[in-house]
């Protein structure tokens, strides 16, 4: 369902773009968008409702991301809010800056009564 402010006159309700209500809030918030911080009036319109303390606020801009102004937040959370993600993998470089001089292990095995036990008495039965 879309969200709104209720005007003071309780008959007129301001939709707010992209903004959803839900059961939950959390179903609410990923449901929605962030189309209104792309508006200017949206922007406005919110600042009217809210205690601002006379601060300024600017529009987002659609052409510095890679999500639509209709991406809703569930997407971006999904997306972990990456714009761009580079992955360089370079495995001989990586086995040089971490050469060790040597190498080695030991494994030592110690005697086990189970399992001398169990040998034997399978050999019995």
């Amino acid at each position: 369902t879309q969200a709104g402010f209720i005007l003071d006159d309780l008959s007129t309700i301001k939709p707010i773009n992209g903004l959803k209500i839900g059961c939950t809030p959390s179903e609410a918030l990923f449901s929605s968008t962030l189309e209104c911080f792309y508006n200017i009036s949206c922007i406005n319109l919110i600042l009217e409702f809210v205690d601002n303390d006379n601060m300024l606020y600017s529009p987002l801009s659609s052409n510095n991301s890679r999500f639509s102004m209709n991406s809703t937040v569930l997407d971006l959370i999904t997306n972990v809010f990456i714009e761009d993600w580079l992955t360089s993998i370079d495995y001989p470089e990586y086995f040089n800056q971490c050469l060790p001089s040597s190498c080695s292990y030991q494994y030592i095995q110690r005697f086990n009564w189970l399992y001398t036990v169990t040998v034997l008495l399978g050999l019995y039965g």
